[in-house]
């Protein structure tokens, strides 16, 4: 197995008590990214949350099925596709997103690295694509 997606399977088990705290204390999040020692570690964590929330959140988009509208459902695999291209692509724009994010905030003033920026980006954006999912299923 690729030693990235064991790293994100490791976070499985805390991933529940990660989320919460990123949900009800998202102050303390920020203050451990920016006074972290090691900053590629804090990014590889965030990272992982982010993918276990993509992954949290197509499980759940699965369970409760009411969130995904049926009508827009492909059957076939040319459509699939080109659902999971739209996908990947706006994986990409959320880096491009964050690329010009980091970019404002430098010429503003904040002095901080992309890594700790991206990766606070990463674990703010993961919890807001499960409580998205949540937010779906109740709405409809």
């Amino acid at each position: 197995m690729h030693p990235y997606l064991e790293k994100t399977l490791q976070e499985l088990p805390a991933y529940l008590s990660h989320f919460t705290r990123i949900l009800t204390a998202p102050k303390q999040l920020v203050h451990q990214h920016l006074q972290a020692e090691d900053s590629a570690a804090m990014f590889e964590k965030s990272v992982a949350f982010f993918m276990l929330s993509f992954i949290v959140a197509l499980v759940l988009a699965v369970v409760f099925p009411e969130v995904t509208n049926p009508v827009s459902l492909s059957t076939d695999a040319a459509s699939m596709t080109t659902h999971a291209m739209a996908a990947i692509r706006l994986l990409f724009e959320l880096l491009g997103l964050g690329a010009i994010a980091y970019l404002s905030a430098s010429l503003v003033g904040v002095h901080t690295g992309f890594m700790r920026f991206f990766g606070l980006m990463s674990a703010a954006i993961g919890v807001v694509l499960v409580l998205q999912v949540f937010a779906s299923a109740l709405t409809n």
